[in-house]
């Protein structure tokens, strides 16, 4: 299994800082201006962003359980979604994000024992970073990076942002299921 562990390298706490609080001011801009699924896709677009990857996606999980009733992506061309089809259901590392408690760092994604493949006309994806997005005890939606566009792994300070926007993504997937 190619899980990466826990990166033992702590930020500084100037760092740290920096990373939140970007991460936070991304995301109350675009909850100031944008509700609903507009919100969420700003959201994926910036955690794109800010993790430096090449592709991204939130997965948002069926109330009553049950894998994923929405799946908003960004990275990849009108043409690209076309040709993939369907949008994925919750299986796989994706569902095994709606059952996990911590983010999950993977070097060699199709190398993860959750692993259960990619559709036709779907791009490869190597490098992997997971973060589950909690209501109380129930997971409400996952935020999904792949591919840093540099070529390396997904570092803490990437895990940190995505979460720090995640906390945004929980109150708006809330209003969105109060809606």
């Amino acid at each position: 299994m190619h899980t990466r562990p826990p990166d033992t390298r702590p930020l500084t706490p100037e760092q740290r800082t920096l990373v939140l609080e970007t991460a936070n001011q991304v995301a109350l801009d675009i909850l100031a201006q944008k509700a609903g699924l507009d919100a969420l896709q700003h959201i994926v677009e910036a955690a794109k962003s800010l993790a430096g990857a090449k592709y991204a996606a939130l997965g948002i999980a069926r109330i009553n359980g049950g894998g994923l009733q929405e799946f908003l992506t960004a990275g990849l061309s009108d043409e690209q979604e076309s040709a993939i089809g369907a949008r994925p259901c919750g299986r796989g590392i994706l569902g095994l994000l709606l059952d996990r408690n911590e983010p999950l760092r993977v070097d060699i994604l199709s190398q993860h024992p959750a692993f259960v493949g990619f559709p036709s006309y779907h791009p490869l994806m190597k490098s992997f970073l997971g973060v589950p997005i909690r209501r109380g005890d129930i997971v409400i939606c996952s935020l999904y990076l792949t591919d840093k566009i540099d070529g390396d792994a997904f570092t803490l300070a990437d895990e940190i942002a995505v979460q720090a926007l995640g906390a945004h993504a929980a109150v708006a997937v809330h209003h969105l299921h109060l809606l």
